[in-house]
This record gives structure tokens, C-alpha cells and sequence, in this order.
């Protein structure tokens, strides 16, 4: 086991029949700095929490699967609001298995009992829906997996059809690839998907022990399975700016990170109650600062990891970047926004994704200071996607915050300034 701990509580509070935990833990990898949740059915508790995700704000959602409903938290684990019950009707759940969220403001739940797809906003607000039982296209037998890209794309592990199915935002299907078996681009259970800005998509092929590689139509790019590191049956599967994959080996109750062509990095956890410890851990997430949400399912709690926590010092001259306001745009022309944060100033400002660069230009009758800066972004044709952003000063320092600002196309529908941010 690779996490280790040299002291542990600092302070805890209950709040709402949940407990918080903040961790400081010394260590060379990932440990433990922030946990939350106990069982049962107040704000914060939890009745196996199978799946969670984050939103473009950093709010995390989190499929309370055992309490048939969905708890919001912020990125500190402080609850926010829930919605959902038992059912089939609209909102309800039977078994919500899996959970994702776009950047443009939906909520997607695998509501599995029901053979259905959920979609909701930010604050629980119903949206639409589509699926029922079956093999055709569209149907699902125990869909269990979700996964959506910046703009809505949704893919699915349609477990019980061996299949992975691609929908736009609003359910139209586009495509599936998939069948039972153990050759490439066959599956047995598929559980966990995750797809990569970049285009890579991630399946846990849960009882063939191993990861499946694709692009976004389908076409078979690689997998790696338990032989060479002792992989049990991996469930949740995330990946991170940086195209690393991280893995729940339920069974092993442990996590592990690869590189995107298989390469086992590092793994902690191991069976037990005390911290940086799972007992049949399910989903988890990867936030923009490269903090790792674990549901620990029977647990009944969610585990926050991050690495190198106590050797993390600030340094007052390095710059940041705080929130990008809007963090979404339509490549139909300029649009100014607001960066803030510290230790900024005159500069260059630069998305890119790839080899594609935007620069931006300083907004007209704007001054610039060191907490905020005011930058106009040439999106007019922009191919559409998550880019990331670097800010280059005077002074030689830099900053560069992943998939800080998408680009959208079709509609010069005004995006809400206050709503989207990161």
C-alpha cells in the first residue's frame, strides 16, 4: 500500500447527520486530506454511494444509490441540495448506478433499475429522458455506466447488451459498438466509462479484469488487463488532464492510475474503515486541480486524494487563475470575459488544445490589475472543444488551468455570465 499517514485528524464536524473530516497526511503519493458521509438518510449521509462527478463550478454530485436520489456537495464536501426517490416516474430512481455532468450545464444519471437515462440541471430541475428495456438502439438491459464530453455527448455502458451506446445532449442516438466476448472491442459487463477531452474513451470491462481504449466512434485503440497488475474487477474508471486513467479495482479495494497505454503508475487503499482505506469502492472523479473523489460504497462515504498534500507550499510571486468568467463561448465571434486570481498582470493569454492556439487580446477600456484581468478571445471559426488556458507574464512566471474554457458552435444564444465559470 503505497498511501501512508503520519498524523491524522486535525478537526472534524457534523453537519446535517454527515460527518468532515479534514486530513493532513505526509506522504510521497496520494493520501487521504478530506472525507465526509456516514450511513443513513440525512443531508450528507449515504446508502452506497455508487458514482460521482463534477461539474464545471467544481460542485460535486454524488448517486446516493441506496436513498434513490442525488446529493449536491461542494468541492469541500459541504451539502448543497438533493433531489430524487424511489420509482419510475420522472426523478425517480431505481438503482441509479452511475452519474456525469457536462460543461454546458447538464446532469446525466444512469437510472438502471428503470433502463433509462436521466437528464437534469445544476439544481435537480428535470430535463428529459429516453431508454427503456430492450437490445434495439436506444434500449438498454442495466445500464450502469455514463460518461459525457464538454458538450453534451453522452456515452453508455449498456452492461447487459455488452455494448457501449453514443447519444448527443438530448438522447438522439448517433452510434454502439460492442458484443459479449473477450476479444477486442467485446465486452463482459462493461461498467465504467470515461471519455478524455482528447477523444479517448476508457471502458472498465468488469469481468474480462481489464481496460478497453477506443476513439469516439468506436474504433478499437488498445486494453491492458489484471496480468500485470494483479487487477481484480475494475468498476469506476476517470481520467485527468494529463490523459491518466484512474481505476476502482472493487474487489482488490484499491485504486490505480495508468497511463493512457496501460502503464500502472501507483495504486493505494487495501480493505478496511480507517482512512485511505475502501471497502468495495465504485466511482470516482478527478476535479481540475488533480484532487480524486472515491465513493467508498460500503463505506458509505466519499474519500478526497491528493498528492505530495503536505509538501505543497504557496509561493507568493507564482500567479493563479481563480475563475474564468464566462468559461464558454460560441465560434461565431470575439468575446470578452474576466479572469481573477493572484499575482497577474500584463502578459499573454493563450488557449490551445493540440497544436490549435487562441490568443487572446487585452478587452478595450479595461485595466488590467493583479487580481484580475480583462481579455477578449478571437473564437470567431474556433474548432469547437475544451481548450486550456496559459497565462505567460512579464515577469517570466506562468499558469496554465486544463480545460478551463470550452468553445461551442451553432448558437449565438448569449451564455449566462454568472452561471458559468471555472
Amino acid at each position: 500500500m503505497i498511501w501512508k499517514t503520519n498524523f491524522l485528524v486535525l478537526f472534524c464536524l457534523v453537519a446535517s447527520g454527515g460527518m468532515i473530516i479534514s486530513v493532513s497526511a505526509s506522504s510521497t503519493d496520494y493520501q487521504c486530506v478530506l472525507s465526509w458521509g456516514s450511513e443513513g438518510s440525512g443531508s450528507g449521509q449515504f446508502v452506497d454511494p455508487t458514482s460521482i462527478t463534477v461539474d464545471q463550478n467544481g460542485d460535486l454530485y454524488v448517486a446516493d444509490t441506496g436513498n434513490s436520489r442525488v446529493q449536491k456537495f461542494n468541492s469541500s464536501g459541504g451539502y448543497l441540495l438533493s433531489w430524487g426517490s424511489y420509482g419510475s416516474n420522472s426523478s425517480q430512481f431505481m438503482n441509479l448506478s452511475d452519474i456525469s455532468a457536462d460543461m454546458c450545464g447538464g446532469v446525466y444519471v444512469a437510472d438502471t433499475g428503470n433502463n433509462r437515462i436521466q437528464k437534469f440541471s445544476p439544481n435537480g430541475d428535470y430535463l428529459l429522458s429516453w431508454g427503456s428495456y430492450g437490445s434495439n438502439v436506444s434500449e438498454f438491459v442495466r445500464p450502469s455506466g455514463i460518461a459525457a464530453d464538454a458538450v453534451g455527448t453522452v456515452y453508455i455502458a449498456d452492461t447487459g447488451n455488452n455494448r457501449i451506446q453514443k447519444f448527443n445532449s438530448i438522447g438522439k442516438y448517433v452510434t454502439a459498438w460492442g458484443s459479449q466476448g473477450t476479444n477486442n472491442s467485446e465486452f463482459n459487463s462493461p461498467v465504467g466509462v470515461a471519455v478524455h477531452p482528447n477523444g479517448s474513451v476508457y471502458v472498465a470491462d468488469r469481468y474480462n479484469s481489464r481496460i478497453q481504449k477506443f476513439n469516439t466512434t468506436g474504433h478499437f485503440e488498445g486494453s491492458w488487463n489484471g496480468s500485470e497488475t494483479s487487477m481484480g474487477h475494475p468498476q469506476g474508471v476517470a481520467v485527468d488532464s494529463s490523459d491518466n486513467v484512474y481505476i476502482t479495482d472493487t474487489n482488490q479495494n484499491k485504486v490505480r492510475i495508468f497511463t493512457s497505454n496501460g502503464t500502472q503508475t501507483t495504486s493505494w487503499g487495501g480493505y478496511g474503515t480507517e482512512i485511505g482505506k475502501f471497502n468495495n469502492p465504485e466511482g470516482l472523479v478527478v476535479n481540475s486541480s488533480g484532487s480524486v473523489y472515491v465513493c467508498d460504497t460500503y463505506n458509505n462515504r466519499i474519500q478526497v486524494f491528493s498528492q505530495n498534500y503536505s509538501n505543497t507550499s504557496s509561493n507568493t510571486t507564482t500567479p493563479s487563475i481563480l475563475t474564468i468568467k464566462p468559461a464558454f463561448g460560441h465560434s461565431t465571434g470575439s468575446l470578452p470575459i474576466i479572469i481573477t486570481g493572484s499575482n497577474l498582470g500584463s502578459g499573454t493569454v493563450n488557449l490551445w488544445k493540440g497544436d490549435k492556439t487562441l490568443k487572446g487580446n487585452w478587452t478595450e477600456g479595461k485595466t488590467n490589475t493583479s487580481s484580475t484581468m480583462y481579455i477578449t478571445l478571437p473564437l470567431k471559426g474556433a474548432s469547437t472543444g475544451v481548450y486550456n488556458m496559459s497565462i505567460n507574464l512579464q515577469n517570466n512566471s506562468s499558469v496554465t488551468k486544463y480545460d478551463a474554457f470550452t468553445v461551442l458552435s451553432g448558437s449565438t444564444v448569449p451564455i449566462p455570465r454568472d452561471l458559468y465559470q471555472v
